[in-house]
């Protein structure tokens, strides 16, 4: 399950990246949510166990969802017009998938590992 949800994080990462270059709107708050989210994730793998890696995983998990937050806030201040709705479908996931990956890779020790 854990390694699903860091796949989903990688996936919309990469499809916001896309989805800026698709449209032409460079999104500064989606780019540093689509980069901490990844970064997260790598840290999360690699660092499986590691106290001192802990912090840099809850780091970039706070950071990503920080920016997901942001940029739902930026959207309906500047974007918001009838009919043209904040994708919820995707992010609510995305941010569900983060916070397990964020919590499993922050809060694992390394005499769980086997």
């Amino acid at each position: 399950m854990l390694s699903l949800a860091g796949l989903y994080v990688v996936l919309i990462s990469v499809l916001g990246f896309l989805g800026q270059i698709f449209f032409g709107m460079f999104s500064l708050v989606a780019t540093a949510a689509s980069i901490s989210a990844m970064l997260a994730v790598l840290f999360a793998a690699v660092c499986r166990g590691i106290p001192k890696c802990r912090f840099a995983v809850a780091g970039m998990t706070l950071v990503a969802l920080s920016c997901a937050a942001l940029d739902a806030i930026q959207y309906y201040r500047l974007y918001d017009s009838p009919g043209n709705y904040y994708p919820w479908d995707l992010q609510l996931p995305f941010i569900i998938c983060l916070i397990v990956v964020g919590f499993a890779g922050a809060l694992v020790s390394s005499e769980s590992q086997a």
